[in-house]
């Protein structure tokens, strides 16, 4: 089973979407069955409009954790935690 994509995780800048992916059988049922090699992605890179200093802002998007220029400085806003905790750090320096 696999969902529709989420919406990004940002409004300007790069985020990220994901999306649901579950092994279920014929009935629908959980199942370990699958080929984890042939699993789908569960989340990809999206790309919004670049930020400024106003769509920052207005989008509510800011950091909400005191150590978001070291998750810079480490490339650490791949990480979804990250991106979501230091949204207006890593959406500047993705962007």
């Amino acid at each position: 089973f696999m969902s529709n994509w989420g919406e990004c995780s940002v409004t300007c800048g790069k985020g990220r979407k994901s999306r649901d992916i579950q092994c279920l059988d014929t009935y629908g049922v959980p199942s370990n069955r699958c080929d984890i090699r042939q699993k789908p992605t569960e989340v990809e890179l999206c790309k919004q409009s670049p930020c400024t200093s106003q769509t920052v802002s207005d989008s509510g998007c800011r950091d909400r954790y005191s150590k978001c220029n070291l998750v810079v400085r480490r490339n650490l806003c791949d990480h979804v935690f990250y991106m979501n905790v230091c949204c207006s750090s890593c959406s500047r320096w993705k962007s």
